[in-house]
């Protein structure tokens, strides 16, 4: 067996690390800062806590995951002395996209005294490599806030992955010119046991990497509402601002959860989508910084190839036409380009062969209509180059 431990200690992380190594979930509408502690120098403070199924995940908790492992855990949990309780109950474990019913996870009583949690699980097929904390949902002992001191991920049974995850995934400040990348899943970074694919994970091969690095902020789920009008999209789209350089390039992929998600803080009007286009155009209108739109991709339907989002795309299309006298400003029409695209190849292949070949697959096994297998993504990419070919954008000079 090959020895293997990760430990996060959040005494070497800068402040602004904390929005790229730990990620939200269920629907988590509160904050995550690291403040100073007497025993670890630096903890992480989640605050804000609503609900208990309110969630973080440490998106590089277990690096080079492979299923099958067995890991040890070790997580150091407390609460402020302010917290309105003396005592609650915390849930630990592997955070997969699909554990509902908490599989892999044990509770804890925590008090305001530094408790050592301490667990093992073998990671499943297809789970995701992140830990997550968040509280009981049958405890009568809820807290709004929790101190995370320290972890641990020891390998314990198994073998250590060859294609590990990159452990660092924060944005450093570089004198190269960044592509920052705003979308939602189809664009996101996804741990190497699930299928699905974001096409930010690739796009970056594309480019001269001794002129110009991709800066991934996407979020699954997230829309243009949840950038600019939540404390979580807030800190991340304020990153992104406050990094941009002369020679920056933004792609702006945003819209499909604008439409389909059914949370208030995430769904909105076309109108309303339109407003927060012109809102996020005006905030990145730089000088030197180059902003690209790019139109939301096709999902699959009930065995056809429908546009149903294309009220999305001719509403990004309507801010571009707004602002077009703007030289900074483009648009690539990927959601018009991917439908043309796939109904030519659906009379080539056929539907289903379109499916295996370039979507995903759903736990329950049948296949995931709306996001992308590595292939699917290299597809997408094939086409943002496409279009970015018919364009006179700067970033066609960083093209290998």
């Amino acid at each position: 067996m090959e020895s293997y431990k990760n430990t996060i200690d959040f005494s070497l992380w800068e402040d602004d690390e904390v929005l790229l190594k730990v990620s939200d979930g269920g629907g988590f509408g509160g904050d995550v800062t690291i403040i100073d502690d007497e025993k670890f120098k630096k903890c992480l403070l989640m605050d804000g806590i609503k609900h208990p199924y309110e969630r973080i995940k440490f998106v590089t908790a277990i690096e080079g995951a492979t299923s099958g492992n067995k890991y040890l855990i070790k997580v150091w949990l407390k609460l402020p002395s302010y917290a309105k309780v003396e005592k609650a109950d915390a849930l630990i474990g592997n955070m997969g996209l699909f554990d509902i019913k908490h599989e892999n996870k044990k509770c804890f009583e925590i008090s305001k005294e530094w408790t050592e949690c301490e667990f093992d699980f073998t990671l499943k097929d297809r789970l995701n490599y992140t830990i997550s904390v968040e509280q009981s949902e049958e405890s009568a002992k809820f807290t709004d806030e929790i101190l995370i001191g320290k972890m641990e991920v020891c390998l314990i049974e198994g073998t250590v992955s060859k294609e590990k995850e990159i452990k660092d995934l924060s944005f450093k400040e570089s004198t190269k010119n960044t592509l920052h990348l705003i979308g939602d899943s189809i664009v996101t970074k996804y741990g190497y046991d699930t299928i699905t694919r974001g096409w930010g994970m690739f796009i970056g091969e594309n480019f001269d990497d001794e002129k110009l690095i991709v800066n991934n902020v996407a979020v699954g789920g997230w829309s243009t509402k949840t950038y600019l009008k939540t404390i979580a999209g807030q800190k991340r789209w304020n990153y992104v601002k406050d990094n941009l350089k002369e020679g920056d390039f933004v792609i702006i992929s945003l819209g499909i959860n604008d439409m389909s998600n059914s949370k208030e803080t995430v769904r909105v009007t076309v109108d309303e989508y339109k407003q927060n286009l012109q809102r996020m155009f005006d905030e990145l209108n730089e000088d030197g910084v180059t902003i690209i739109f790019a139109t939301p991709t096709i999902t699959l339907n009930d065995g056809k190839i429908e546009n149903f989002r294309r009220c999305m795309a001719d509403a990004m299309i309507e801010v571009y036409e707004n602002n077009k006298d703007k030289e900074n400003l483009y648009l690539i029409d990927l959601n018009k380009l991917m439908f043309e695209r796939l109904k030519e190849l659906e009379e080539k292949i056929g539907y289903d062969k379109i499916l295996e070949t370039y979507y995903s697959v759903g736990v329950d096994g049948l296949p995931d209509t709306t996001h992308q297998r590595e292939a699917g993504s290299r597809y997408i990419i094939s086409l943002i180059l496409e279009l970015l070919d018919k364009t006179d954008c700067k970033i066609n000079n960083y093209i290998k």
